[in-house]
């Protein structure tokens, strides 16, 4: 067997094993974090986002955000444009990543909540984060639109 072979052989080994060992783990780490994250929103979303009466969500709302929590006419509004949930509250986490603010790392996770309303479907697009060191979830942002199908 040529040399050259033996060496290309060798370093695609010892290169590629770490690189997807480090995928492996990097991919486990964000789905666990995607679990934790479903597991808080997930008893709001037939209380909350279903009946759009937003119970629990002003108080596990991050106070140290910018964006201000919906008030109450805000989710009358959405409860008038798309009615009570005809169904089950969908949940759909598309997005993870890890954030530094002050000096301090936060995991943060999106998803997509869809509400078959009444009226017409709707799309929640929550975003929720936490500390690395005090695991507490928080709402950080909440947007509602209209379900494209």
């Amino acid at each position: 067997m040529n040399q050259k072979w033996k060496v290309a052989g060798l370093m695609a080994f010892f290169l590629g094993f770490p690189l997807a060992g480090m995928m492996v783990v990097w991919g486990d780490a964000h789905g666990k974090i995607r679990a934790s994250a479903t597991t808080f929103v997930a008893p709001f979303a037939d209380s909350a986002f279903g009946k759009w009466d937003g119970s629990g969500v002003l108080d596990a709302w991050n106070a140290q955000t910018k964006e201000a929590a919906p008030d109450q006419a805000a989710w009358a509004k959405w409860k008038a444009t798309y009615g009570e949930a005809a169904g089950p509250v969908r949940l759909e986490p598309f997005s993870s990543y890890t954030s530094e603010r002050q000096d301090q790392m936060w995991q943060v996770v999106k998803m997509r909540l869809h509400v078959p309303g009444s009226l017409k479907a709707a799309v929640v697009e929550v975003e929720v984060a936490r500390k690395t060191v005090v695991p507490i979830w928080h709402f950080e942002h909440i947007e509602v639109r209209d379900d494209k199908p």
